[in-house]
């Protein structure tokens, strides 16, 4: 299990440092707002531009989501500029990612073997 988990390591690693320097995609913003809205309970599309957005984009919105409860009571505001950062949305996804290529490695190998289990963990 070494060798799996140093794969999906090695793609958490990069998967980080593209995450930290890349610009906002044209429609983070959008799929922030709606998590935000799911959140706060209202998962009604009221807008069109929330059409194509899905309510799995609450957990991008959750760390925005406590930013926000942090900072309006007065607490930890260092940690508050970190959360509310668009680039802290992305930990959800990086997150997936991570446990999904080891969940891809588990299953393929239980019905391939391990090298079958290796080559698509690192697809």
């Amino acid at each position: 299990m070494i060798l799996p988990l140093g794969i999906a390591l090695l793609g958490l690693g990069i998967n980080i440092i593209v995450a930290m320097n890349m610009a906002p995609t044209i429609d983070e913003n959008t799929h922030v707002a709606y998590g935000s809205a799911i959140l706060k309970g209202e998962p009604e599309r009221a807008s069109i531009i929330f059409d194509s957005k899905m309510p799995v984009s609450a957990f991008n919105a959750l760390p925005r989501g406590l930013g926000t409860y942090l900072r309006e009571r007065g607490k930890a505001p260092g940690l508050v500029g970190i959360l509310r950062d668009l680039r802290a949305t992305r930990y959800a996804t990086m997150a997936a990612a991570f446990f999904l290529c080891l969940l891809v490695f588990i299953y393929a190998e239980s019905l391939y073997g391990r090298t079958a289990g290796l080559l698509n963990c690192s697809s």
